[in-house]
């Protein structure tokens, strides 16, 4: 135990623990603070001349991965099922 404690002192320690909190602390800012920065960054694109890069923008920000097709009606599934829920509503 001893061996181990001597090994976590010293000035290239406290430097490491020091970085690290700094690192966290900039991370945790990141974190809390993504979506203002998204919103600014698509307010500086939008100032721009060229609509073209704005609409790029709001794509890559977007989650272009998220589904706009209609599975489920009501907890029906299926293509005939859910046809079938929508015309009674």
């Amino acid at each position: 135990m001893d061996k181990q404690r001597e090994t976590m002192s010293g000035h290239l320690f406290e430097d490491m623990k020091q970085t690290r909190a700094q690192f966290k602390l900039a991370l945790r800012y990141c974190k809390d603070n993504i979506e203002v920065m998204k919103a600014n960054f698509c307010g500086q694109r939008l100032l721009d001349t060229d609509p073209h890069k704005f609409q790029r923008n709001v794509h890559k920000i977007s989650n272009s991965k998220v589904n706009t097709h209609v599975t489920s009606v009501a907890g029906v599934s299926g293509k005939h099922s859910v046809v079938y829920v929508e015309k009674l509503f």
